[in-house]
């Protein structure tokens, strides 16, 4: 169950924006057709006018509008899940609106361990070898990987996984999907931006991505949402053919929110060309 909350929390002026930027992507992305309005007359802009939105959802035109910018009061999970249904959101972006809007849990979840012995984490890493494996926390930074991730990938402890991506010229060869990989990895991190707005750190981290990469900024801007989990990725590693991936992503149960992430290969043809480029690491040192 959700609880009724009395007013947003103003304060939070970064989930109030992202709120107005999501409903507003959200209406754009329809037509007065797509809801069962009729259109009458030349419309200035395009897609769903707030109007629209707030007959369709049986609210107030002027408690909506207080509610796209983050101050409405008395915010209710079925109001906002009406809101939802209106603007025709999925399950992913329901759950972000609902987020973005401060409704919250009224019953927590039981508490889990949450002290990840890292050492043995490392040791399960080592003991990985078909294919790449790193641990990263709630900001992309890499914490450890296995050596199939070092030797693949380029990737090290200490890197930054979206620095990487977007910021690295070596990124768009390794990846035989580029494209791809990049838009899966930026609608992912919007998806886990609901409980990162406001956060400095990672405000900042997006802040310095756009400024430096425009492909970022683009996929950024747009909004879409997605999930990582499942996703086939082809890489293109010096030295040897396309080898294909399942990139998986596990939550490790700590506060710091790290994530284990491995990629086993796909096939026997990738499994068999990991080990010729490990072979090859191997016998270089």
């Amino acid at each position: 169950m959700y609880a009724e909350r009395e007013a947003p929390d103003t304060g939070d002026a970064a989930r109030a924006a992202e709120l107005r930027r999501f409903l507003r992507s959200r209406r754009a992305r329809l037509s007065p057709a797509d809801v069962g309005l009729p259109v009458e007359g030349h419309r200035r802009a395009q897609g769903l006018r707030r109007e629209d939105v707030a007959e369709l959802a049986e609210i107030s035109v002027g408690w909506y509008g207080q509610f796209e910018l983050g101050r409405a009061p008395h915010v209710s999970v079925r109001t906002v899940e009406t809101i939802g249904r209106v603007l025709r959101l999925d399950d992913a972006e329901m759950a972000y609106l609902l987020r973005l809007s401060g409704v919250t849990m009224s019953v927590t979840a039981p508490s889990v361990p949450e002290i990840i012995a890292m050492g043995a984490v490392e040791h399960a890493l080592r003991a990985f070898t078909g294919g790449p494996a790193h641990v990263m926390d709630r900001y992309f930074n890499i914490i450890a990987v296995n050596d199939v991730a070092r030797v693949l990938l380029r990737m090290n402890a200490g890197d930054n996984l979206a620095r990487l991506l977007f910021l690295s010229d070596q990124s768009p060869a390794l990846f035989a999907d580029w494209d791809t990989v990049a838009a899966r990895f930026v609608a992912a991190a919007r998806l886990g931006y609901r409980t990162k707005a406001g956060d400095p750190a990672f405000e900042s981290l997006i802040a310095e991505v756009r400024a430096h990469s425009e492909h970022f900024a683009r996929l950024w801007d747009a909004g879409d949402l997605g999930s990582p989990f499942g996703q086939i990725v082809r890489v293109c590693p010096p030295g040897s053919d396309v080898i294909t991936l399942t990139w998986v992503v596990f939550p490790l149960p700590d506060t710091a929110e790290h994530v284990l992430v491995i990629s086993p290969a796909v096939d026997d043809v990738s499994t068999r060309r990991i080990a010729a480029l490990m072979e090859q690491a191997a016998n270089a040192h």
